[in-house]
């Protein structure tokens, strides 16, 4: 009987939905990356980030648990900001977002569309 329910609970987690989020422009996916960063859900960031962003993001995220609380807001404060526009331009074949408003001005960052998705292209450090 535990195996059956145990089946069960195993057919019910690999039946969970996937987070999906909408990436069919720059400014979705660049605004999409900083609300999950500003809410610290980095699972969700980083499905709005390259290879190598997801990477570096998911580092990021594995140092902060090894900081205090203190460090930890200190950190992330650049992320915490609402956003009131976002601009992106391609200049010489590189798409650039310009991310406004936070309390150190406007945040531009790379952009990279694969297979008909955009994505973030940052590095995150400590």
């Amino acid at each position: 009987m535990r195996f059956f329910i145990y089946l069960f609970l195993l057919t019910l987690v690999g039946c969970a939905p996937e987070q999906h989020v909408s990436q069919s422009s720059p400014e979705e996916a660049a605004k999409g990356m900083f609300e999950a960063l500003r809410e610290q859900d980095f699972e969700k960031a980083s499905l709005f980030g390259t290879s190598t962003t997801q990477i570096s993001l998911r580092d990021f995220a594995t140092n902060l648990n090894m900081i205090s609380e203190e460090e930890k807001r200190t950190i992330l404060s650049p992320f915490d900001f609402e956003i009131s526009k976002v601009e992106c331009s391609e200049n010489q074949g590189s798409t650039v977002c310009n991310l406004c408003c936070s309390n150190d001005g406007e945040l531009s960052i790379n952009m990279v569309k694969q297979d008909n998705k955009w994505f973030v292209q940052m590095e995150f450090t400590l």
